[in-house]
């Protein structure tokens, strides 16, 4: 379990509570701090039982510090708990327990984005062909079968689609054995986040994605391109 946080102090003692109320011992807890001035430090400090590594340094942004917890981690399995996200319930990891397959490079589950709406997660793609991502918030990484350098994500040449690239990496690289679904709501997705933010800008680099990743698909990079076009109008309105 990873979390990764700068100057959010109130986001960081949601997220820690919402990992130990799954009160699983087996968990290993990760917490990454960007060098807060706020208060988070001592937040981080007050759950320090709670806490197996906890870094607090200056970083290179959100995926510079998610990359620093997958390298600290020591588990078989990882999954980013970022300031302010938290889990469906306290019985998630226990729903899980049988679900975990060690063939696959990711397990992944179901979303809720507020008000009790649950996104339900298919995969990388919809049924058209057009990329659906995965919210890292509901993904666990198999560290046991995928080396930990594949796992990092390459946020200087793709800056915030950074997320998506690693997963058509992986799907690239690992085919069939990319996915499986567990039928669960894993977590309550906290809106707003960095890629959130700035939609035009991951609209571009996306772009750039599906060129390096589905060039031998041209009926999917015609979809795609109509997609953007309507998002970029839509953007503009």
């Amino acid at each position: 379990m990873i979390t990764v946080v700068y100057n959010d102090q109130a986001g960081l003692r949601k997220t820690i509570n919402s990992v130990v109320a799954q009160g699983s011992e087996l968990l290993e807890y990760i917490v990454i701090d960007g060098g807060s001035k706020d208060g988070t430090v001592e937040t981080a400090e007050e759950f320090s039982a709670n806490i197996d590594r906890f870094v607090s340094e200056p970083d290179g942004g959100i995926y510079d510090a998610m990359n620093k917890g997958l390298r600290l981690a020591t588990g078989q399995w990882a999954i980013f708990m970022n300031a302010g996200d938290t889990f469906a319930g306290p019985d998630v990891l226990n729903g899980l327990a049988d679900k975990f397959d060690p063939a696959y490079a990711i397990v992944f589950g179901d979303v809720e984005v507020g008000n009790g709406r649950i996104k339900k997660q298919q995969g990388l793609f919809d049924k058209l062909g057009l990329l659906t991502m995965i919210c890292h918030q509901s993904l666990f990484f198999n560290l046991a079968l995928v080396p930990r350098e594949e796992l990092l994500y390459r946020h200087k040449e793709y800056g915030l689609s950074a997320d998506m690239e690693l997963l058509l990496r992986l799907q690239r690289d690992y085919g069939a054995s990319f996915g499986k679904k567990a039928d669960l709501v894993i977590c309550n997705y906290d809106k707003g986040g960095v890629s959130d933010q700035q939609v035009g800008k991951r609209l571009a680099e996306r772009e750039r994605l599906v060129k390096t990743y589905l060039s031998g698909k041209p009926l999917s990079l015609m979809l795609h391109r109509l997609q953007d076009l309507y998002l970029r109008r839509k953007l503009l309105k």
